[in-house]
């Protein structure tokens, strides 16, 4: 291969590499900020020890980070630890069986964890769903399924401002 050659495919190397950077570095600024990560969570109850790093739930391979009793409302609850703002939330559905349990998903926030308010809600079984709502400030997020028994379990949760 000529000198002239082996320049050409390095320049073309380093424009692909650094192209490929800029795209990824593009998309992660460009992908919504999670308010909810490292944020403390509590269930209604737990039925199942899952262990989302090993993907597993009761012994069960998984991608579920929590499971509930089959209860009536069952919910699952986070705490901002101060009031932030935010305008959506999405939510990643129990994939390998169960997607209508979480049904109808009601999104609420409150500011002292006793009074809630409906902020979006889903009734259509879904894998993956983004609930959008006008910009709120509060510290609790929960998220419930209004049904009078069943479990409740979900692979991710995400909070956007």
């Amino acid at each position: 291969m000529s000198g002239r050659w082996r320049s050409v495919s390095l320049g073309l190397f380093v424009a692909l590499a650094v192209g490929t950077v800029s795209w990824k570095v593009g998309v992660w600024l460009l992908a919504p900020r999670n308010l909810l990560e490292g944020v403390p969570w509590t269930a209604s109850s737990e039925a199942l020890k899952c262990n989302p790093a090993m993907h597993t739930c009761g012994g069960t391979r998984t991608d579920i980070f929590f499971h509930t009793n089959a209860e009536s409302n069952p919910w699952l609850r986070y705490d901002l630890g101060s009031p932030k703002s935010f305008s959506s939330v999405t939510v990643r559905n129990r994939q390998d069986m169960g997607l209508e349990r979480c049904l109808p998903l009601i999104v609420e926030t409150s500011d002292d964890g006793e009074s809630w308010t409906e902020r979006v809600q889903r009734t259509e079984r879904f894998v993956e769903w983004r609930g959008e709502f006008p910009a709120v400030t509060a510290r609790f997020v929960r998220l419930r399924v209004a049904s009078p028994l069943t479990w409740f379990h979900l692979e991710a949760v995400e909070l956007h401002p």
